[in-house]
């Protein structure tokens, strides 16, 4: 099992991150936001820095979090954001070592509200149709990431999404804690045996809340997600990907050790 946390959920400098990560027994980092900004758009400095600390500490890069495709589907520059963004993001994945890319399936607007579930603008298609098979050319995974402002919110329809794109590269990126805070009462067991087939990566966080409108994280463990039988399932599926953990509240150190030593007690219980 590799268990590896976004390192911005520790610190935004990537130093820090990793020293107080390997002190926790984390060898895996996945990559999204510097002091600098968001991958691939850090700064020079940030950016020759990342190999030298991963040698150093003798860890690795799981995945990149670019924040692709989070913009509307019908913005008037997006053949020009993911002109631009794609092959730096390729490029920067290629460096490090990963060919795991997490991105997102646009930005929902009005029309969510008069589509099915599991239906979708034709552009959105289109748009991550053209995107997959960029990836698949630069012999990169997109993992897609469900999320409550995208038109893959829950699991059910990230996972639509994807089978409508229909594209080896484009895997799940599953987020049973989005789901939650989406809409859905019951991440596991219902929607993970309804996607189980397209997870390639997974983000542990815990949501608490009755109210969809208010939901939020807290500590892993102790919200609505059932992640020891969540836990379990993945081993017993045969899940050979990372668990990501995505700490989502503060003190940020703090809380994410506390998440990391949380996750390890729940795979030692049920593992």
């Amino acid at each position: 099992m590799r268990l590896a946390i976004c390192a911005d959920e520790i610190s935004q400098d990537f130093l820090t991150a990793v020293e107080l990560g390997v002190e926790w027994g984390i060898r895996w980092f996945e990559l999204r936001r510097f002091r600098s900004g968001r991958v691939p758009l850090i700064s020079d400095d940030d950016r020759e820095r990342i190999l030298p600390i991963v040698e150093d500490y003798n860890v690795g890069i799981s995945a990149l979090s670019p924040g692709l495709l989070k913009v509307p589907a019908d913005a008037p520059d997006l053949d020009e954001r993911i002109n631009d963004l794609l092959p730096r993001t390729f490029d920067l994945a290629r460096a490090l070592g990963t060919k795991r890319v997490v991105c997102f399936s646009f930005l929902k607007d009005d029309r969510a509200e008069h589509l099915p579930p599991g239906a979708f603008p034709s552009e959105v298609i289109e748009h991550m149709g053209r995107v997959a098979e960029a990836a698949a050319a630069a012999g990169v995974h997109l993992l897609l990431e469900n999320e409550a402002v995208c038109w893959g919110d829950t699991g059910r329809n990230a996972a639509a999404l994807i089978r409508q794109v229909g594209s080896d590269s484009l895997r799940l990126n599953w987020d049973p804690g989005n789901a939650y805070s989406a809409g859905s009462d019951r991440p596991f067991p219902d929607e993970y045996n309804e996607v189980k087939d397209l997870v390639a990566h997974v983000h542990v966080k815990d949501i608490a809340g009755d109210d969809p409108g208010r939901r939020r994280a807290v500590p892993v463990g102790d919200g609505e997600i059932d992640w020891p039988g969540q836990i379990r399932a993945l081993v017993r599926d045969g899940f050979d990907g990372f668990y990501t953990i995505e700490t989502h509240h503060r003190p940020l150190v703090q809380a994410s050790r506390r998440c990391v030593d949380a996750f390890r007690r729940m795979v030692v219980d049920v593992v």
